[in-house]
């Protein structure tokens, strides 16, 4: 085995707690393997034969004997111990095992967002929102994780240095800055998407706009002043406003409608503000307000459907399944029918079981029990009519029955119940003998009667 550096070098022995392998299990192992090392080194150069199929771990056939050893690589630095099959390399007795190879290395843990972060993947501007309200929006998402990524590092690194050396007091400090700036992100994050909501927009920013345009359209068609230094006026004070007008050469009338439109801005304004000071309030309220709008309208649509469905069951009562018998166990699978209706009727996915029980099914599943029942539905009526053409033919069919067994010659019709004794005596009849002695019974009476 020519694998083995030529010279050793001493390895620190470290103390390794194995999971598979005991102390003395361990060292015996070590210790054959330093024998074999031996016995190869003092074997002659012709028998030294290096299997190279180490991959397959299947060993080839000799080939001519090696006449040369092959030159022994150096070792690149001290410590580094190279046990590769490929290399040649003399063994030596007393080469040190990497203790480490002992050792499983530990998996690794699979990092999941901490819960703030999640929070912020969670929450999205109210319907109706604007495209460009909805960019500026992930935009903000996405600068605010990172940022609480950041502090959340800096807080597990300093979570990370406390000992009993720490000076704990400065890390209470550091952690409350921590959790201040955490606090400022999260309010800083709500008042962005309070002012970004279509509420927000719709009461205030529109309405800015809209003065704004309102001011400009006074100078449309101007030649001498441009519409643009109404963007101007807006940061002036109404005194300067008035005096830049008249500098600029603007007329009375336009002048005064400009400086209008711009006080209508300046109320919009401090409405405002206003609002965005108080915006964890009109937040609350607005939630609260919409809550109680949501709550209102669902339980409107839950009477509806109360109602409608009661209705439809009314209506249809007289289907056949759903007739009342004196049979209670008829008259409890109608009303199975109706209440794995109002199921259905009410919402959900849902699916009949091998048992025909209405269990819970997937969104594909509910949609094609859905088609289903639908379809069904929709053939009922037709299949009704069908069904009362033939009861109706069969009915008219048994009258004619009736009549051609209960006539006599003249045209005159009478009834003839044949009596127990005479049933008895037709049990044992074939048809044919029946219906003679049938025959000559109705002959005899027609016979009298006449």
């Amino acid at each position: 085995m020519n694998d083995v550096i030529e010279k050793p070098v001493e390895q620190p022995k470290v103390e390794v707690v194995n999971p598979v392998l005991k102390d003395e299990h361990v060292e015996q192992s070590k210790q054959f393997f330093r024998d074999q090392l031996a016995k190869a080194k003092e074997m002659p150069a012709e028998e030294k034969v290096v299997e190279q199929d180490v991959a397959r771990m299947k060993p080839r056939k000799k080939e001519s004997p090696q006449s040369e050893s092959p030159p022994v690589a150096e070792s690149k630095e001290v410590g580094e111990v190279d046990l590769s099959l490929s290399s040649s390399k003399p063994a030596d007795a007393h080469t040190e095992l990497p203790e480490d190879i002992f050792t499983p290395a530990a998996k690794k843990e699979e990092v999941k967002p901490s819960e703030a972060i999640t929070e912020v993947d969670t929450m999205k501007l109210p319907e109706g929102a604007k495209p460009v309200e909805v960019a500026s929006f992930s935009k903000l998402k996405e600068v605010s994780k990172s940022h609480i990524a950041r502090l959340e590092e800096q807080l597990n690194d300093l979570r990370g240095k406390v000992n009993g050396n720490a000076d704990v007091e400065a890390l209470r400090t550091q952690l409350k800055e921590s959790q201040g700036k955490y606090g400022e992100l999260e309010e800083r994050f709500g008042r962005e998407l309070y002012t970004a909501s279509p509420r927000f927009q719709s009461e205030f920013i529109e309405k800015e706009q809209s003065a704004i345009l309102g001011a400009k359209a006074y100078l449309d068609g101007s030649p001498d002043v441009d519409a643009g230094i109404v963007d101007m006026l807006v940061a002036l004070p109404p005194k300067k406003r008035a005096e830049t007008l008249a500098e600029r050469g603007v007329d009375q009338y336009a002048a005064g409608g400009i400086l209008a439109e711009l006080s209508r801005f300046d109320a919009v304004q401090r409405d405002k503000s206003k609002a965005i000071e108080n915006w964890k309030t009109d937040t609350a309220q607005l939630i609260e307000q919409e809550s109680a709008k949501q709550q209102e309208k669902d339980d409107r649509r839950v009477a509806l459907e109360n109602e409608t469905w009661e209705n439809t069951v009314k209506d249809l009562q007289d289907l056949w399944p759903l007739r009342k018998s004196k049979q209670e166990a008829w008259n409890q699978r109608g009303e199975k029918i109706v209440l794995n209706g109002k199921k259905i009727f009410n919402g959900g996915s849902w699916k009949f079981d091998q048992d025909g029980e209405l269990v819970s099914a997937t969104e594909r599943e509910g949609l094609k029990t859905i088609g289903d029942l639908v379809l069904m539905g929709l053939s009922y009526r037709p299949a009704e009519k069908i069904i009362d053409q033939l009861t109706k033919k069969n009915k008219e069919q048994a009258e004619q029955i009736s009549k051609l067994t209960a006539s006599k010659p003249g045209g005159e019709m009478t009834q003839s119940v044949p009596s127990k004794t005479e049933d008895k005596q037709h049990e044992g009849m074939d048809r044919m003998e029946s219906a003679k002695v049938i025959f000559n019974r109705f002959m005899q009476q027609a016979k009298g009667n006449g």
